[in-house]
């Protein structure tokens, strides 16, 4: 079996039939770019649905891509386990292959479209999103998008807004509250503690939060005022990383977008006896959206909306 990575046809051809295959069967055994996207993705995600989002393809598209890329390599590439999909031994040699492979074709079209017209996209994404959602949209920027130079802002989605207003950002991307019932830009928010546990109906509630003007503020006042429990603020931090560490120390407590609160402190958050909060929507918002490269506003919405569904 032959696996063609690049295509250096004309020399392929004399290998080919040096060897006995014919040019047109030796091209069949070839892997696609795109079956190579749809495998990380799968890797990146462990569910075929979400890796079809991250991907803009359809579920039944991406499982005919991979049924093709395992006849193709001649073994499995992916195994069903309780918890989704997960790559075989082969599968993790490929993907391997396949992030060197997509790394140069994207050198490749970056220096054979460097005449083309750099387009500076200043964006904005509040920073408890930076390991979330930042490494995929640079991804999608760098692989799709190979015109654009990325200026990227890190703040809270109140002083985003502000900027973006200003004109100061193109695109910024906003936590606000969302509707009643979960749609694919939504997500939770969670109260957590040092211990997991919320503070008995007899205890003023220690609050720590980002600002006064922030979503988990708002959210947290006015979900205690409505359950009529007590609080009083405590500590103001400017940053989800500085809100975690004053919330580890046990001094107070807080109010989170589950996609902020990393694995390792996932036990801090409270299961039980806190007031309900509301889910939490990822807005995508700028001044004309038609200013944008053509796609990229879908692309960035679908890239986002599968990050969700892995959290």
């Amino acid at each position: 079996m032959i696996i063609v990575r690049f295509e250096y046809r004309q020399k392929f051809k004399v290998l080919a039939l040096a060897i006995g295959f014919s040019y047109a069967e030796a091209m069949k055994e070839r892997i696609e770019i795109n079956q190579m996207n749809s495998l990380l993705a799968i890797a990146e995600t462990g569910s075929l649905s979400a890796a079809a989002v991250l991907v803009g393809r359809s579920q039944a598209a991406v499982s005919q891509q991979m049924k093709t890329l395992e006849s193709t390599c001649n073994c499995a590439l992916l195994e069903r386990t309780t918890r989704g999909v997960e790559l075989t031994p082969q599968g993790r040699i490929l993907s391997t292959y396949a992030q060197q492979i997509l790394g140069l074709h994207a050198e490749a079209l970056s220096r054979l479209r460097n005449d083309e017209e750099v387009v500076e996209l200043r964006l904005g994404v509040p920073d408890e999103y930076t390991d979330t959602f930042v490494p995929r949209l640079v991804d999608l920027i760098s692989m799709e998008y190979t015109q654009i130079r990325l200026r990227l802002h890190c703040a809270p989605s109140a002083q985003l807004q502000k900027l973006l207003g200003d004109n100061e950002l193109d695109v910024v991307i906003l936590t606000k509250q969302g509707p009643a019932k979960p749609t694919p830009s939504t997500h939770k928010a969670c109260w957590i503690s040092k211990n997991g546990a919320f503070p008995a109906a007899s205890v003023t509630v220690p609050l720590a939060i980002s600002h006064p003007n922030s979503i988990d503020a708002e959210l947290a006042f006015r979900t205690l005022n409505e359950a009529g429990r007590k609080f009083t603020v405590m500590h103001e931090c400017s940053s989800p990383r500085a809100l975690l560490s004053v919330i580890r120390s046990g001094a107070a407590i807080g109010i989170i977008s589950v996609i902020a609160v990393p694995q390792s402190d996932r036990g801090m958050i409270v299961q039980s006896g806190a007031p309900i909060l509301p889910l939490l929507e990822v807005e995508i918002a700028t001044q004309k959206r038609s200013a944008l490269p053509d796609g990229l506003y879908e692309r960035m919405q679908a890239t986002i909306d599968a990050s969700l569904k892995i959290v």
